[in-house]
């Protein structure tokens, strides 16, 4: 793996790393939900698509595959109105809690790495996290009274492209000899005579700053970890929805499931 790309997973990581801050506890529910579609939508209309190819379409109690519309009785389309308002209702607040975990994860990494990389090295941490979250813009945003959630594979590699590498690289190398001078600095001005009595001092440091940096995040991160408990349980029947819909009108049947929960099929498989 290239330095762009280990650079890379470990700036998007960081972005989440507030929806796992509490990981550790054995309580926390598990979310195995992903999607395979991009989805579009809007207050009447819900679109999924591949790549931009769109797979179908619902519109108001409508159903079209491969641009063609489906015809339906009247209990398949009450299930297809009520799965594009269940998906309408979900999709803005998978957007709000996106970008949330961005800032989140911005904040609290400059309140507590700025200290010791100075003020140079936080300022570049500060551009990183705005490229990320600029991107993060491109697969997840809202435009007018319509939103976009990207989510195939190619919408994602879109997104954080080569470029993207590239600049995050670049951003990272330019303030590579600040952190080394901060670091070096607050290595030489740790307690203790020896350096290995210093080096002992500034480990201690660092693990009192992420001892901060989880009290910061779990601080600010307790609403949105009950809002993301809620999503997840939220698309979860979803899910469950969908497989009505699969089951009573076989032209979406043939397409790939939207919405994956990974522990229902897991468990089915066995």
């Amino acid at each position: 793996m290239t330095f762009a790309k280990t650079t890379t997973s470990m700036i998007i990581a960081s972005s989440f790393m507030a929806s796992s801050a509490f990981a550790h506890d054995e309580h926390r529910q598990e979310c195995n939900i992903s999607l395979n579609y991009d989805i579009t939508a809007s207050s009447n209309e819900l679109t999924v698509s591949d790549n931009g190819n769109e797979q179908y379409r619902i519109v108001g109690d409508r159903l079209f595959v491969n641009d063609e519309q489906v015809d339906l009785d009247a209990g398949q389309k009450r299930l297809v109105s009520e799965y594009r308002q269940e998906v309408v209702d979900q999709v803005p607040q998978v957007i709000e809690l996106v970008n949330g975990a961005v800032e989140l994860a911005s904040d609290a990494m400059g309140s507590a790495l700025t200290p010791l990389l100075g003020d140079e090295a936080g300022s570049k941490l500060e551009e990183v996290m705005e490229k990320v979250q600029e991107r993060i813009g491109k697969v997840a945003y809202q435009d007018g009274n319509s939103y976009y959630l990207g989510a195939t594979e190619s919408t994602i590699e879109q997104a954080f492209d080569q470029n993207f590498e590239e600049e995050i690289e670049n951003a990272v190398k330019s303030s590579i000899g600040s952190i080394l001078m901060n670091v070096g600095a607050a290595l030489m001005s740790s307690d203790g005579g020896s350096f290995s009595e210093k080096l002992t001092a500034l480990e201690q440091k660092m693990e009192t700053m992420a001892e901060d940096l989880e009290t910061r995040i779990e601080a600010q991160a307790a609403d949105f970890e009950q809002q993301a408990d809620q999503m997840c349980d939220n698309f979860k029947s979803l899910a469950k929805l969908e497989q009505e819909v699969r089951l009573a009108i076989p032209e979406l049947k043939a397409l790939p499931v939207t919405i994956n929960n990974q522990k229902v099929h897991k468990e089915h498989s066995i």
